[in-house]
């Protein structure tokens, strides 16, 4: 009686623990998979408040218009926030309109930053970016985006034809417009391999 008793008792608790611990798994599954959403929602949350706190930029009392396309660096310094060490130091340099110049230079060394100041991503500590003749920081914002252009190393296209793409800058462009900027960019030869080319 007392083995078939113990053996009973072992049933019992063998069948209790055998479902309370698929619970508990279950549980402890799902408090894992919510404690991670709560970090991921709190990295966003916490990039969200950076855009957010991030001061407004001055727009100038009397714009100036640039005179043409030259970039010019007077004496420039920079140096990001938290940075011990600045990431430009009084460099200066001149892009005449028409040339084309490569900063080279390894990985850390400056170039982005410098590219970053042209369109006032951020605003030089010391020294002077000019565009036309002009410094930046008196130039209207939207009159030096329309100066500036951009090819980033991450490339991101919409789900749409290339056409669509080319045109997202300028939505009004025609198609003879697009076709003259894929050309300007040496598109021809991709445009040609695609079975329905810009479309």
């Amino acid at each position: 009686a007392l083995a078939s008793g113990s053996f009973a008792g072992f049933v019992t608790d063998f069948a209790f623990y055998a479902v309370f611990s698929a619970i508990i798994s279950t549980a402890l599954a799902r408090i894992m998979f919510a404690a991670s959403g709560m970090m991921l929602a709190a990295t966003a949350l916490g990039r969200i408040d950076q855009v957010m706190e991030a001061p407004v930029q001055e727009v100038p009392v009397n714009p100036k218009k640039p005179r043409d396309n030259r970039v010019e660096f007077q004496d420039v310094s920079f140096t990001y926030e938290g940075g011990e060490n600045p990431a430009l130091s009084h460099v200066s340099f001149t892009a005449e309109p028409g040339q084309t110049v490569a900063l080279v230079g390894p990985s850390g060394g400056g170039k982005t930053t410098a590219a970053s100041l042209i369109p006032r991503f951020w605003d030089a500590a010391s020294g002077v970016v000019k565009v036309g003749g002009v410094d930046v920081t008196q130039i209207h914002p939207h009159v030096l985006m329309d100066q500036v252009a951009f090819v980033f190393q991450d490339t991101r296209l919409f789900k749409e034809s290339l056409l669509e793409n080319i045109r997202a800058a300028r939505p009004d462009a025609s198609r003879e417009e697009v076709l003259s900027a894929a050309h300007a960019a040496q598109c021809d030869d991709i445009l040609e391999k695609l079975p329905h080319g810009l479309d």
